[in-house]
């Protein structure tokens, strides 16, 4: 600790605010300093655009990382995992709404800072001794066996205090801080155990060819239940907080005025039923609106009847946009055209591209993202979780199939749903249709304005490559090939409900109206059905249906929905009630035919329209 508290690598790091400075690594191979920065390669020059709902693009955030710490038998059943996303969301819009504005506090200093070689040592050797430092917390030993002499149990009980330190935290809100110790010391662990390179400065040695034996003796001696460890204690506490928190009250308590047409949460926010489907119309509006404007009055004949799709072609890169019988490869070329020659903001001038019209273009195609996430999210039956939502794609990928399909004149969107996989090895299908009009919008943006939007960021850059190895752009959500972080939608939630109800909400609230909105207008939700009977003369309907959430206990502890049954709704009732179905729209009949091998009664998807 003394090394640590004297030593002169303070000097390169601001303690004004928690940042790091941008290290520059000596490659070993030809001894030239390379400068290592997180930050994104930017392609406007002119600066990049921020959209008015979110500035977060990319980021792996603390709300990203937050399932990952949960990986006991019932956590996932009893602590819902947009729970503790959304609070998380919670803590990083308040840090951004700060005087100190952009500024995250896991934030990396990108001001190029001049490091020669003996303050890259002197950083390499710094970072040696907090890890040294770390390790020692991690492994300190219990004094006559008492597990609040190590000095990290005892910094997690000061974690149970509540933010004013005038009550101590609920079993559900302590339990979300042990699993993040427990899972970094868990890398700290397997670091010391196994690591890739060496430090001779605290005398740990590479690991060797058959690293087994080494990770044995650690795993044997901090990492086994009952083992006199920080680890092995925080492990048990978690476990008995988890017991406790199904005796708690639930967070979530919805009161209804008589007539059923007012829900009350808390005690100032009241929406009615019409004030509630105000929100997801608000976002086809806008969509709709924005979408005309990048169109640049360009109507092409896109007539989602008529659509084709492969649901057996796997070939990466596929989609429907690519599908031969489509002739969607030129489209956004003569969406160039039209917006090249067309009176007003044209985007090239005199055989050159007009550079500020060209980002003017750029950001409002990333507002319109927002709008369809948005509408994602609230439009299309029960709302899916953040996580889940980020990771669709629109074309098929190397490792994963994409998630957008067009079905029998609708376009649908597919989510892998494994909110207790850990605990259960299960995962579900569900998948959701999209009203006719967000409908219309998806395809223009996908077959158009997303491939124009593209065309003209690599002409920004001046690059000529279609992408770097590393980007994803198989995704729905992403940033300059990088998925979008969590708060991005929270924040567009947040200010599109506060536009229309005057009450910001993030996505775990809306969630949970939407579930008490389901139960108690959507009466179908409560039929009997036999849900292993989908073939025979007799099968109901009501198969199609997806299970909201789990087992009716974690219902009642997790949501506070009293539930005497499984909470399900199919997309066409759900939808009726938000009065989206129109002459145009056809929902399915039948089960969407995709199969999948994992299915239990102790897990279910968020409800759509079918589950298979």
């Amino acid at each position: 600790m003394k090394r640590l508290w004297e030593h002169h690598a303070w000097e390169n790091i601001d303690t004004v605010r928690p940042s790091w400075p941008s290290l520059q690594k000596l490659d070993q191979r030809s001894g030239i300093l390379q400068r290592h920065s997180n930050e994104d390669i930017e392609i406007n020059p002119s600066g990049r655009f921020e959209s008015p709902n979110s500035n977060d693009t990319g980021s792996i955030s603390g709300e990203e990382s937050s399932d990952d710490y949960e990986s006991s038998e019932q956590g996932d059943s009893i602590f819902e995992g947009s729970e503790r996303e959304d609070s998380l969301d919670d803590w990083a819009y308040d840090m951004d709404s700060r005087n100190v504005r952009g500024v995250s506090p896991f934030c990396r200093d990108s001001s190029p800072i001049s490091m020669n070689r003996t303050t890259v040592e002197s950083v390499k050797e710094f970072l040696e001794l907090l890890f040294e430092l770390s390790l020692s917390l991690t492994m300190e030993s219990f004094v006559d066996g008492k597990p609040d002499s190590a000095l990290l149990v005892y910094f997690s009980g000061i974690l149970g205090f509540s933010p004013d330190c005038r009550r101590f935290q609920l079993a559900r809100e302590y339990c979300p801080n042990l699993s993040g110790l427990i899972w970094v010391q868990r890398l700290l662990l397997l670091e010391y155990a196994l690591p890739l390179y060496p430090y001779p400065i605290i005398g740990i040695q590479q690991r060797p060819q058959f690293p087994m034996q080494r990770l044995n003796e650690v795993r044997q001696k901090y990492m086994l239940q009952g083992s006199l460890s920080p680890l092995a204690e925080l492990h048990n506490l978690r476990n008995f907080g988890q017991k406790v928190a199904k005796t708690e009250s639930p967070p979530f308590l919805l009161r209804w005025s008589d007539d059923g047409k007012v829900v009350s949460y808390g005690s100032d926010f009241s929406p009615s039923m019409e004030e509630f489907r105000g929100l997801a119309d608000h976002f086809i509006a806008r969509a709709e609106d924005l979408c005309d404007e990048l169109m640049f009055g360009f109507e092409p004949n896109l007539d989602v009847n008529k659509i084709k799709d492969d649901f057996t072609n796997s070939q990466p890169g596929f989609s429907f946009v690519s599908h031969p019988d489509n002739n969607f490869d030129t489209m956004y070329q003569e969406l160039l055209v039209q917006a090249c020659t067309s009176c007003g903001a044209r985007l090239a001038r005199n055989g050159h591209w007009s550079f500020r019209a060209v980002t003017s273009y750029l950001q409002k195609v990333a507002t319109l993202e927002d709008y369809i996430s948005g509408g994602f999210l609230t439009a299309c039956g029960q709302s899916p979780r953040i996580r889940e939502l980020l990771s669709l794609a629109v074309e098929n990928s190397p490792c994963a199939v994409r998630g957008i399909f067009v079905w029998n004149g609708s376009v649908a969107y597919a989510l892998h749903h494994h909110k207790a996989k850990r605990s259960t090895n299960q995962e579900f299908h569900v998948v959701r249709f999209l009203p006719a009009r967000l409908s219309i919008i998806v395809v223009k943006y996908l077959v158009c304005i997303r491939r124009l939007a593209a065309l003209l960021r690599r002409e920004q850059s001046g690059l000529t490559n279609q992408m770097a190895p590393y980007e994803q752009k198989h995704l729905l959500f992403q940033h300059n090939g990088k998925p979008w972080a969590p708060t991005r939608i929270t924040r567009v939630i947040r200010a599109s409900s506060k536009e229309v109800w005057n009450r910001g909400i993030n996505a775990r609230v809306y969630r949970q109206l939407a579930i008490g909105i389901t139960e108690k207008h959507v009466r179908e939700v409560h039929s009997p059905f036999n849900r292993y009977d989908d073939t025979s003369s007799d099968a109901d309907l009501n198969v199609t249906f997806a299970w909201q959430t789990t087992t009716i206990t974690s219902s009642c502890i997790s949501m506070g929905i009293d539930q005497m049954a499984r909470v399900s709704a199919s997309g066409q009732p759900l939808c009726s009630f938000f009065r989206y179905n129109d002459s145009t729209r056809t929902f399915p009949t039948h089960v969407f035919e995709e199969p999948a091998s994992h299915q239990t009664d102790d897990d279910q998807g968020a409800a759509g329209n079918c589950c298979c």
